[in-house]
Formats: C-alpha cells, sequence, structure tokens
C-alpha cells in the first residue's frame, strides 16, 4: 500500500492562488505596509531623533 504523492509544485486541493495581477494581492501588500512597514520606519526614525537628543546633552 504506497500513498500517493503528489509533486512538491502542485498546491495541494482548497489551496489558493494569488497571482500579482489581482486586487487580493495589492490589498495585502498595502495593508502589510500600512501595518507592518510604516510603524517600523516611524519608530526607527523616532529612535534616531532621540539618540541625538541623549548625544547633545
Amino acid at each position: 500500500m504506497r500513498s500517493q504523492r503528489r509533486p512538491a509544485e502542485t498546491p495541494p486541493p482548497g489551496a489558493m492562488t494569488v497571482s500579482y495581477l489581482s486586487a487580493s494581492y495589492w490589498c495585502g501588500l498595502f495593508i502589510m505596509a500600512i501595518g507592518v512597514v510604516l510603524p517600523l520606519v516611524y519608530m526607527f526614525l523616532q529612535n534616531k531623533k532621540a539618540f541625538k537628543s541623549v548625544r547633545r546633552d
């Protein structure tokens, strides 16, 4: 009794593939940029400003 195995390239049934042209891809990318990248950049800039003020004293 050998189990049938699919090649690694094919997604399992029920898995969704998203093309780069779809709206859901760009919507997810936008949400990630607003929710992850923007706060990281903001924290980095605030931290840089804080270290400058500490160094001046």
